[in-house]
């Protein structure tokens, strides 16, 4: 069978099935529990899954302290999705088969890693089958690479929020050659009514877009580094003075969370190969190991606190 036509198999299969309502979330890590805040937020029915008990807490507290922030930010949207209404509690669990069986969307943000997504991928795919969508919130690998991995491919895409995810409020939304066009469209709609603009992209490229042009000025920036053209410092305000963003490449690294950029710049090395890469990953291997994962944990490049940022490396 050609991939177009199981892809309209699948579409008349799913077509019908109507909005997403209840989310698997699989991982509490720094992005799952920021995707998790903003799902709540806007009133759906959230199931999360981590095999650490304390990452779950861990999550659960962070998305209190910071509920505030997040309606604020989505206070229009939230409106319009659920009125004045609260948002549903999340359900947590620790392992897939105690995550219920009422699932409309399955969304994994384990580690950028093929092997940890595989594993994920195929338990979830297996445990729920269509209509259910499986989808990855992968920052760098293809669509391809992971739709393997999905029993019937076509309800898989790549759902891809940045972070802050209440700031940014963009979610790339990536298809390979299987994905049905009914998966976008239901990832689409989700996206928007959850505050994010879906940008849809039906042509494969690792990093999607804005990652794909993030990643060139994270390496120009690293490579200065390296030089010692400039200082971390320097090169931020060369950026943020000519630029008038608030953040520089270093700055922005702190942000996304150090071992998150070191997880996606390995990615890269089996595109780009280790000659490129290498170089700039010994540069944050050494703040990884020190716990320096960016502001998330209070430093990375630099110190977060009062004042807010000083040298730290």
């Amino acid at each position: 069978m050609a991939s177009n036509d199981f892809s309209r198999d699948v579409d008349s299969a799913i077509g019908g099935s109507g909005e997403i309502r209840t989310v698997l979330v699989i991982g509490a890590g720094w992005v799952g529990r920021q995707i998790v805040g903003q799902f709540v937020a806007h009133g759906l029915s959230i199931t999360w899954l981590d095999q650490s008990s304390d990452a779950l807490s861990s999550g659960l507290k962070w998305i209190a302290e910071h509920r505030a922030e997040i309606h604020s930010a989505n206070h229009d949207s939230i409106r319009r999705a659920m009125g004045d209404s609260n948002a549903n509690e999340v359900r947590t669990c620790n392992s897939i088969d105690d995550a219920g069986s009422a699932i409309d969307l399955v969304l994994e943000t384990v580690s950028e890693q093929v092997s940890v997504k595989r594993k994920v991928l195929e338990l979830a795919s297996a445990r729920y089958p269509a209509p259910t969508i499986i989808a990855s919130n992968s920052s760098y690998f293809t669509p391809s690479i992971l739709s393997r991995f999905v029993q019937d491919p076509a309800r898989f895409a790549n759902f891809h929020f940045h972070v802050p995810v209440w700031q940014t409020r963009l979610v790339d939304i990536a298809s390979s050659s299987n994905t049905s066009e009914s998966t976008l469209d239901r990832l689409s709609e989700l996206a928007i009514r959850v505050g994010q603009h879906p940008l849809v992209q039906r042509i494969e490229n690792p990093g999607y877009v804005f990652n794909w042009m993030l990643r060139a000025v994270l390496q120009s920036a690293l490579q200065l580094r390296a030089k010692d053209v400039a200082s971390p410092e320097d090169i931020d305000l060369a950026w943020k003075k000519v630029t008038g963003m608030p953040l520089g490449p270093f700055g922005m690294m702190d942000q996304i969370g150090l071992d998150l950029v070191y997880q996606t710049m390995s990615a890269a090395r089996f595109v780009d190969g280790d000659a490129v890469w290498q170089p700039l990953l010994d540069q944050l291997s050494p703040l990884i190991s020190d716990g320096r994962l960016g502001a998330k944990v209070g430093c990375g490049f630099y110190t977060y606190g009062e004042p807010a940022e000083h040298k730290a490396v």
